[in-house]
């Protein structure tokens, strides 16, 4: 477990865009700040349509001994996404750009696809709707 571990929080610190916080027992907070989602990205799914309005993208997650069984794990990362919408970015086509954002910024450490925990939460707002994307996430290294 610890060899991974290390060589993710390696790999993870080298990027300037990710925020290591460490806690007893091997576990770390992540955070990785993804840049602007762009305004205008159309996407449809099996939980409806809706377009990006452009926010900025801050993936939060956890690595580490998450459940005490000695094992190296990568818990669900949590990110706003805004849109126009209650549909929901879950198994639409905007999946793909919401991995290839945390791909870049982790330089090529992590990727991600929607969690069934990815279609819980969303909130109208004053203009459009944000909605709490989960993601399953894993390392590519």
């Amino acid at each position: 477990m610890m060899e991974l571990l290390n060589k993710l929080v390696k790999l993870l610190s080298a990027s300037p865009a990710v925020t290591l916080t460490e806690h007893e027992g091997n576990v770390w907070d992540v955070v990785v700040h993804a840049g602007r989602l762009p305004h205008g990205i159309e996407y449809d799914g099996l939980w409806g349509a809706g377009v990006t309005l452009g926010n900025e993208l801050t993936y939060c997650l956890q690595i580490g001994d998450l459940w005490g069984d000695d094992e190296c794990n990568i818990g669900t990362a949590t990110v706003q996404v805004h849109t126009d919408s209650d549909g929901m970015p879950y198994s639409s086509s905007l999946e793909t750009t919401l991995s290839d954002m945390l791909h870049s910024a982790t330089n090529g450490v992590l990727k991600c696809s929607g969690s069934e925990q990815g279609m819980q939460d969303y909130s109208a707002r004053e203009q459009g709707y944000c909605h709490m994307w989960n993601a399953d996430v894993e390392y590519c290294v």
